[in-house]
């Protein structure tokens, strides 16, 4: 069973797919007793799944079609330093703290900052989070892009510097700082959702490019036995690969 980020959502025969949480001693340990504490699991949830895709990139899909898991605002403070939640991340998943700090960027890249991410998403909310748990996280994020925090060594020690992250996340702030931004930004958000819900003009089919004549030749042509088929099958790969006759 491929379990990849569904123990975002607190599932707990599922463990993520190839990355073992379990204590080298054997003893139940790390996101294995996490699992079985309701509360804890809700804290490291997004640590978790972070773990997961950074592991299995395949599953990054997944993330970004599903929404947040819950955390985020742990998975931040592990991402942006955070003595304190480093620590409690480390004892909690079993993983060293380079390792957890790596996962929790690649999430916040591929999944809340992702090119079709709203606003709220990019904060790591969604429409009903309060606004200051918006802005925690919003600090928390510029405090991760910050040149002395965002320029590192990455696995392979290439530099990486997500400080062109910082116009996106001050944006998305800026559509959700007050009640009236926020309300002027949930109607739009409105609007575009019937806009893609409702029909469109349906868009005439286009021919496909090339010789009409050809196409029309090799498509009506009878394949025909021995040869005759062997000349068929040349004629439709030169057509399908666009070689000339």
């Amino acid at each position: 069973m491929d379990c990849s980020y569904l123990i975002a959502v607190c599932l707990p025969q599922c463990k993520p797919g190839g990355d073992n949480f379990a204590a080298p001693n054997g003893e139940e340990a790390g996101s294995a007793a996490a699992i079985k504490s309701g509360v804890v699991m809700q804290e490291i949830a997004a640590v978790i799944a972070a773990l997961d895709i950074s592991h299995n990139p395949a599953s990054v899909h997944l993330a970004q079609r599903g929404g947040l898991p819950m955390g985020i605002s742990f998975l931040l403070r592990v991402a942006a330093g955070d003595a304190e939640a480093i620590e409690s991340a480390v004892q909690k998943t079993g993983r060293p703290a380079r390792r957890l700090r790596e996962a929790a960027g690649f999430f916040i890249e591929q999944v809340m900052l992702h090119p079709e991410s709203d606003s709220y998403r990019v904060l790591g909310g969604v429409a009903d989070t309060p606004t200051s748990e918006l802005r925690r996280n919003m600090a928390l994020l510029l405090t991760w892009l910050h040149p002395d925090v965002a320029t590192h060594n990455g696995i392979e020690g290439a530099q990486l510097d997500r400080s062109v992250f910082a116009n996106r996340v001050t944006e998305a702030w800026e559509h959700l700082k007050t009640a009236e931004r926020r309300a002027k930004y949930d109607r739009m958000l409105a609007q575009n959702s019937r806009s893609k819900a409702a029909p469109g003009t349906p868009k005439r089919s286009r021919r496909p490019k090339g010789n009409p004549v050809r196409s029309e030749a090799l498509l009506t042509a009878p394949m025909g036995r021995g040869k005759h088929r062997e000349d068929f099958i040349t004629r439709l790969a030169r057509f399908i690969l666009g070689a000339p006759r």
